[in-house]
C-alpha cells in the first residue's frame, strides 16, 4: 500500500518538476521538417531558447523550419497558415540573426522594428534580436497574413520570404 502512494506522490510531485526543466528557459524538443509539397523530410533535435519568443503560440499551430547555412536561408521561401510557427536554426558556422525585412530597421512585419528588441515589446516582433551561435534556434509565430520578407541583419545579402495564409 505504501509503494502506490509512493508511486501516486512520484507522479504527481516528482515528475511535473523533471518534465518542466528544474525551471530553465530553455526547452530541447525533436522537430520534424514538412516539405512545402507536405511531406516529411527529416528529423532534427534542437533546442530552443526561450527568451520572451513567443512560443506558446507555435503548439496551438504548425511549427514549421528553416535552417541557416553558410549559404543563406533553407528553404528561403515557405508558404504558411496564419498561426504557424517558424523556428530559425543555425546551422552555419557564423552567427545569423533571422528578422523582418527591411535592413536596417526591421518594420517589414507590423508592430516589428529594431528599436523594440530588449523591451517589453521584444516577444511581439519578428526579430531574433541578437546573433544565433551555431546549433542555436529562434521560433516566433505569424499571427499576420501577408507576405513577409526577412534577412539575416548579419549577413544582410542573405534573406527569404514567409507566406502567411
Amino acid at each position: 500500500m505504501k509503494s502506490r502512494y509512493f508511486l501516486i506522490l512520484t507522479l504527481l510531485f516528482v515528475i511535473p518538476i523533471v518534465i518542466s526543466g528544474c525551471g530553465r528557459n530553455n526547452t530541447q524538443t525533436t522537430v520534424t521538417t514538412i516539405s512545402d509539397a507536405g511531406k516529411e523530410s527529416g528529423t532534427t533535435t534542437i533546442t530552443i531558447f526561450n527568451s520572451g519568443n513567443n512560443l506558446q503560440g507555435i503548439a496551438q499551430g504548425v511549427n514549421h523550419v528553416v535552417e541557416f547555412t553558410e549559404l543563406g536561408f533553407n528553404p528561403s521561401s515557405i508558404n504558411i497558415k496564419e498561426g504557424d510557427g517558424v523556428t530559425f536554426i543555425n546551422k552555419a558556422q557564423q552567427e545569423a540573426w533571422p528578422a523582418s525585412a527591411k535592413h536596417p530597421t526591421h518594420n517589414v512585419y507590423p508592430g516589428s522594428g529594431i528599436e523594440k528588441c530588449n523591451t517589453a515589446e521584444q516577444p511581439k516582433i519578428f526579430d531574433a534580436c541578437h546573433g544565433l551561435k551555431k546549433g542555436e534556434s529562434w521560433s516566433f509565430t505569424f499571427n499576420e497574413k501577408g507576405k513577409w520578407g526577412y534577412h539575416d541583419h548579419i549577413t544582410p545579402t542573405f534573406f527569404g520570404i514567409i507566406n502567411v495564409d
